[in-house]
């Protein structure tokens, strides 16, 4: 027993499989488990819609397209950039003058 997870960029449209193997499947009816998958195939700025397929001991299986989940994958701005380099190099002379006054 485990899952597949279908994508595709039209909610509409036609569904992919995207895990090469299948998700196994944790704990059991009544306690359930957190599952996690990264898709590492997608472009910024593109909205992807996802479905998960149940695949029960017995072989038979359930798409949840009713339950449908859209994504639209962020741009990293230079902006977001800039600030988090400036944050750091802040971030390490704050430190630096720190450890300077505390030797004087």
């Amino acid at each position: 027993a485990g899952f597949n997870i279908y994508r595709s960029q039209q909610p509409d449209g036609e569904f992919e499989k995207i895990n090469s193997q299948m998700i196994s499947a944790k704990g059991n009816t009544t306690t359930g488990s957190t599952y996690q998958f990264a898709d590492d195939q997608v472009k910024a700025g593109q909205t992807y819609y996802y479905v998960l397929e149940e695949i029960e001991l017995t072989g038979n299986s359930k798409q949840y397209r009713e339950e449908m989940l859209s994504y639209t994958v962020p741009y990293i701005s230079t902006w977001s950039l800039i600030a988090t380099a400036v944050s750091l190099v802040t971030g390490l002379f704050l430190l630096t003058k720190g450890i300077r006054e505390n030797k004087e």
